[in-house]
């Protein structure tokens, strides 16, 4: 390849065209967002002006490597590795190949190595992140399939896969109104975050459906997602005059830091206050009570993102949405009970 063809890139195709680099990087990716007219003059000047040679065949189909990449922002978060196991479990019955880079949340050794992998003819890529982020141009100007898994891509032009938090926070809270809770407080991550916004939307539609009036006193926001703020937080919902039957927790950490508070204060879980969590992590099973908590669904969001960007690679992109939301499940144990009771309930039937 001459100095020439290397300088090819999605933009000098978009000039030439008059299209804007999105739609010709739409285009070479074969996604259904792109008319097929369009989408034949793009792979047409593609060809002429010899753009991207290896990558452009695999588009085209003509070339598989059954490789696939993973980019990851913390390859040491637990979260990244059970969504990775649900991918290697789909990827593996498709006779895929899986390569790995772990970006460590910076974004310029993220395209070193998203170059690096493809040149070593992926023919699709998985991003793993546990916080939702502006998309970058290396990661939407790709001619390879491109899915975030667990984080919004923020932008229709990559599917994203991430847990159902409106659901969550629907059922967390619903298993605590069935158990005749109606004062309920809500400690919960940092504001800014989608999670928290969607488990606390999902916690607002469960008290509509129930009739119950929604009190913003019992709402907090902790500075982090940890113990700590938990159980900063908890102490001071407890100095106040209005005390909650239970407390929704914005995560298991958040939860454990609450039930320290309540521990404290001298109050006892679940008789005095029945505490549910979020995340389904293992501390649930160590903690005294165990923990009731909603699970979140990582597995399956890994087996999700590999089962769509398959089906991407091999042209199947007819119902791909541009967000797909896998629910979890409540996982009841020991750190709530029916109010004015003083044992562990089974949840009433609707």
């Amino acid at each position: 390849m001459d100095k020439n063809e290397k300088n090819i890139t999605i933009y000098s195709i978009s000039q030439k065209l008059g299209l804007s680099p999105s739609t010709v990087s739409r285009a070479l990716r074969g996604s259904p967002l792109v008319r097929e007219e369009t989408r034949k003059r793009v792979l047409r000047v593609a060809k002429e002006l010899g753009y991207a040679t290896n990558s452009f065949a695999r588009s085209l189909r003509t070339k598989k490597s059954h490789i696939i990449a993973i980019i990851t922002e913390d390859i040491t978060n637990p979260f990244t590795s059970l969504i990775i196991k649900g991918i290697e479990e789909v990827t593996a019955k498709n006779n895929y190949h899986i390569i790995y880079g772990n970006g460590d949340g910076n974004l310029n050794k993220e395209k070193r190595y998203l170059n690096a992998l493809i040149q070593r003819q992926i023919e699709g890529l998985i991003y793993i992140s546990t916080v939702s982020r502006e998309i970058k141009d290396f990661y939407l100007n790709t001619s390879i399939p491109v899915i975030f898994s667990y984080s919004y891509s923020l932008t229709p032009d990559i599917p994203s896969i991430i847990p159902d938090d409106l659901y969550g926070g629907y059922i967390a809270t619903e298993y605590l109104i069935k158990l005749g809770h109606k004062r309920i407080a809500f400690i919960f991550g940092p504001a800014g975050y989608k999670a928290t916004t969607d488990r606390l939307a999902g916690s607002k539609k469960a008290f509509e459906d129930y009739n119950l009036d929604w009190d913003h006193r019992l709402v907090r926001h902790c500075k982090e997602w940890d113990s700590a703020s938990g159980y900063k937080e908890a102490l001071d919902l407890l100095s106040k005059d209005i005390i909650p039957t239970a407390i929704f927790a914005g995560n298991d950490l958040i939860a454990v830091g609450v039930m320290d508070a309540l521990r404290e204060k001298g109050l006892n879980v679940p008789k005095d206050i029945s505490v549910v969590g979020y995340d389904d992590r293992e501390v649930c099973g160590y903690v005294r009570p165990k923990l009731t908590t909603v699970r979140l669904p990582l597995v399956e969001i890994g087996k999700k993102s590999a089962e769509i960007l398959i089906n991407h690679i091999n042209g199947k992109n007819e119902g791909i949405e541009a967000i797909t939301r896998v629910k979890g499940e409540l996982i009841i144990r020991d750190s709530c009970c029916s109010l004015g009771f003083k044992s562990k309930e089974v949840m009433p039937e609707k």
